[in-house]
């Protein structure tokens, strides 16, 4: 089986630096537990550092990270890396253009997919990735994180054939469907 990946750019949580809160835990438990997952993990703050893991994730070097793991905190149709550096989902879709074509987005942070599904559907197509998904309500750490790794994992495991983003939603909606609705969560193919 080849390998798939999971490129996770995580923004400052805290209001402090001493502040230790990671979703890196989690990759690390699907690194352990799946011989072919594989991540790359990265910290950022501002938007310059955003910009360059993102384009360096789109190098042909790193295809086999199919999924562009954003763990920020949210707001309606955009991210927060920290304190007051925010991207729309608008400017995400300008500086992943086409580059993404052909994989996921995840944007793991409260309310970022509360937009309407005529714009989250234009970031598909402007993008051409096979799935854009997130939480179109505000979350809990916990849950999230739970949800994170069964998504994670149900991405791994439909990866092969035509229609894998297809199959992984209808299994995710199916089989997590509690989680699904509590969360908001919105998988846009």
């Amino acid at each position: 089986m080849e390998k798939f990946g999971v490129m996770c750019l995580e923004g400052e949580w805290g209001k402090t630096l001493s502040d230790k809160m990671t979703v890196l835990p989690y990759l690390q438990l699907l690194e352990a537990i799946n011989s072919n997952f594989i991540f790359i993990h990265r910290r950022m703050a501002t938007e310059p550092e955003f910009d360059f893991f993102i384009k360096e994730w789109t190098l042909k070097k790193y295809k086999d990270y199919k999924v562009l793991y954003i763990s920020t905190h949210g707001f309606r149709s955009g991210i927060n890396i920290s304190r007051d550096v925010d991207v729309t989902l608008e400017k995400l879709g300008e500086k992943l253009g086409e580059r993404a074509a052909g994989r996921y987005v995840h944007l793991g942070g409260c309310s970022i997919l509360k937009s309407n599904e005529d714009e989250l559907k234009e970031f598909v197509k402007q993008t051409k990735v096979k799935g854009l998904m997130g939480y179109s309500k505000d979350i809990a750490w916990t849950d999230s994180a739970a949800f994170e790794i069964l998504l994670f994992e149900a991405l791994r495991w439909y990866d092969q054939g035509r229609n894998a983003a297809g199959y992984c939603k209808r299994h995710i909606e199916k089989e997590y469907s509690n989680l699904v609705s509590k969360l908001g969560f919105k998988f846009i193919i």
